[in-house]
């Protein structure tokens, strides 16, 4: 969270060991604020459209040996 405006980024993660040698990681990404902030994305000039960070989901399996 930004301290200096309204907006911030929220990045939970979980990780579950399957077996001995094998790991899911999954987690989500949300950020919010207004335009003009830190993380509520900046105004492109001569454009209607603002750069923000996307919110997604991510699923990684990985296999140790």
């Amino acid at each position: 969270m930004n301290l200096h405006d309204p907006s911030g980024i929220f990045q939970p993660r979980g990780i579950l060991s399957i077996l001995t040698d094998l790991q899911l990681t999954f987690g989500a990404n949300t950020v919010w604020g207004k335009t003009g902030t830190e993380f509520g994305g900046r105004e492109i000039p001569g454009t209607p459209y603002t750069n923000r960070a996307a919110a997604g989901a991510f699923l990684w399996l990985s296999y140790y040996f």
